[in-house]
């Protein structure tokens, strides 16, 4: 069982993640309503950025997502193997599922940081004439992917609950 002040900072950062997830969406897609208009009716005002950025808010939107699709167990996973399987080794199955994910997800966040320091080292920067420094796009990965590990290792911390259960009403 969990604390009342953890669930409460769960139900917590749930909320924000879907606000920040939401803003995200919608600016990318302000932004490209934004650029399509500008382009036809005053092309003199078009900026060259805005398709640049929706790709980067996009991008940042999709990442965080993935730790609310491993939340509500939209995420890949092997389901015609598990509709095999009995409840008790499906619960096992669970496990080693949501582990192996996890273990990928820190392995590319791991991945995700080196990405963020050859950036910051090369002072990389984005074509467009915000010249964003591409660091910040970058981190998306690294940001994402720990989110979403963060996701794993909540649903393998209840699986392993679910099967200690299930072992103690024998």
């Amino acid at each position: 069982m969990t604390s009342p002040r953890f669930s409460k900072f769960l139900a917590s950062y749930d909320r924000v993640e879907l606000v920040v997830i939401g803003t995200l969406t919608s600016l990318s897609l302000l932004l490209s309503l934004f650029a399509i208009v500008s382009r036809y009716l005053a092309p003199q005002y078009a900026l060259d950025w805005p398709g640049e950025m929706v790709v980067y808010l996009i991008t940042w939107a999709f990442f965080l997502a993935g730790a609310r699709a491993v939340m509500d167990s939209d995420h890949v996973k092997a389901d015609l193997l598990t509709s095999l399987l009995s409840k008790k080794w499906t619960l096992y199955f669970a496990v080693l599922q949501d582990f192996c994910a996890m273990l990928f997800c820190l392995a590319v966040m791991v991945g995700g940081i080196q990405v963020v320091q050859f950036a910051l080292q090369l002072g990389e920067r984005s074509d467009s004439s915000l010249a964003l420094p591409m660091w910040v796009y970058y981190l998306c990965l690294p940001i994402g992917l720990a989110s979403i590990s963060c996701r794993y290792a909540g649903r393998l911390y209840m699986s392993i609950k679910l099967i200690r259960q299930a072992r103690a009403e024998v």
